[in-house]
């Protein structure tokens, strides 16, 4: 997960958010048939194999959780970054 500025805006609510996902996705290991919802960036290391239905190959075995001004986006869609 990419790194968040002590100086942005509200950083340590967005740290504690992370530490917390990090937290449940650590829990996921003593519960294995659960699940846990996450939204990450597959670019710039994807290419579109089929479009209907969508599939997608890595190029290469970087991911990254969705990142905006620092926080973890758990959503897709547009961004809208603070100024």
């Amino acid at each position: 997960m990419p790194w968040t500025s002590p100086q942005s805006v509200e950083a340590q609510k967005k740290i504690a958010a992370k530490e917390d996902l990090l937290k449940h996705i650590w829990a996921l290991e003593m519960h294995p048939n659960e699940g846990l919802p996450v939204v990450l960036e597959l670019n710039p290391y994807v290419e579109v194999v089929s479009r209907t239905p969508l599939k997608v190959r890595l190029t290469q075995c970087n991911i990254f959780f969705r990142d905006a001004d620092g926080a973890y986006v758990d959503k897709t869609g547009p961004i809208k970054v603070q100024p």
